[in-house]
């Protein structure tokens, strides 16, 4: 009898242990996920979308990003409650579990400011990871730089130098914060900088070949929200085919489709 009970406790032991039983839950192996770096590109891996939480695990929803959608990293990682790192992406700065996403692409090189040129010229190329903006705060938003999310803010810096307001990033992110040029801390007012005097911000509208290429001919500055709502670039030419010619302020892509435009900043 005593053989059987010492068998019969061994076995329970055996099931308690290798189920995590008896020392609590069982957790899963968080799979850490390779080549995603600060400065880099993500690709949404998840089926058929991943959420973008205000912060991880619990945070409100800002966005729900289908397969395949490409976005920048801002930020993290950060280890969640839920036992996964997080990574901030896009220009809403939001949070995405890191096993829903694969890295596309290494942290960009960072070229040396260049010499914007006058009005009348072609468009200036800034980047807004270039020094010395790029460790800046973008707005009154904690823990974001100009590196990280100073895209819209960029793109608004070439467009006025090309019309003879020649401003840097730098100079119209401290220009945007001591003149109420933010919403919510860091979120440009795009008609704000009509002050200068050589803009007047008209709307947005959706994005389509021939008003595109129109409004270029007649002279209007236009800024594409591109990469599912996470990246603003310049628009500065027609290429034909539906391709539009651009100054990305972050990548080195010249040129994105209609197709891959989610609106379009206007100006007069």
């Amino acid at each position: 009898m005593a053989t059987w009970n010492t068998l019969f406790a061994v076995a329970v032991i055996f099931v308690l242990v290798f189920t995590n039983g008896a020392f609590g839950k069982v957790h899963k192996s968080k799979r850490s996920v390779q080549g995603i770096a600060v400065g880099g590109q993500v690709t949404v891996t998840a089926i058929p979308s991943a959420n973008c939480r205000s912060s991880p695990v619990t945070g409100s929803i800002r966005s729900s990003n289908p397969q395949g959608t490409r976005l920048n990293v801002v930020g993290g990682p950060q280890r969640g409650s839920d036992g996964y790192n997080w990574w901030q992406v896009s220009s809403l700065a939001c949070w995405t579990r890191e096993d829903l996403l694969s890295a596309t692409s290494m942290v960009p090189q960072q070229p040396q400011p260049p010499v914007p040129q006058p009005s009348g010229g072609s468009y200036p190329m800034y980047k807004q990871c270039n020094r010395p903006w790029s460790p800046n705060q973008l707005g009154t938003c904690s823990g974001v730089d100009m590196c990280k999310s100073g895209c819209a803010v960029s793109s608004v810096a070439m467009l006025l130098t090309k019309r003879g307001k020649t401003i840097d990033p730098g100079q119209l992110n401290t220009w945007l914060k001591a003149n109420s040029g933010y919403a919510d801390g860091c979120l440009i007012y795009w008609g704000r900088v009509d002050s200068f005097g050589v803009t007047r911000y008209v709307g947005r509208q959706a994005p389509n070949e021939a008003t595109i290429c129109a409004g270029l001919a007649a002279g209007k500055g236009m800024i594409a929200w591109v990469l599912n709502r996470s990246h603003f670039v310049l628009l500065t030419s027609c290429a034909g085919g539906g391709k539009v010619n651009v100054n990305d302020p972050y990548f080195d892509t010249t040129q994105y489709t209609v197709y891959q435009m989610n609106s379009v900043i206007v100006y007069d």
